[in-house]
């Protein structure tokens, strides 16, 4: 379901996040919009990490989920409100 890390963000951002680090964190979010998404009813396609200026994420009708790098390092309580 999810795409390979390195599919779905910029090779700058390896720069800033170690690649296992993104690895661990996309996997966390993965496994926490699937379940969210159970609870809300909806499907999503993908979840991914890129670097946004100035977004926490971004949904596309299509069910793409894009999530900013730096949410994927807060801590729990904010990655479940965005």
């Amino acid at each position: 379901m999810s795409k390979e890390p390195s599919q779905t963000y910029p090779r700058s951002l390896g720069a800033v996040v170690p690649d296992t680090v993104v690895d661990v964190k996309q996997q966390k979010l993965t496994d926490k919009v699937h379940r969210f998404s159970k609870v809300l009813g909806v499907s999503p396609t993908t979840v991914g990490i890129k670097a946004f200026r100035s977004r926490w994420g971004n949904c596309s009708k299509n069910g793409n989920m894009v999530f900013n790098w730096k949410i994927a390092i807060a801590p729990n309580h904010i990655v479940d409100y965005v």
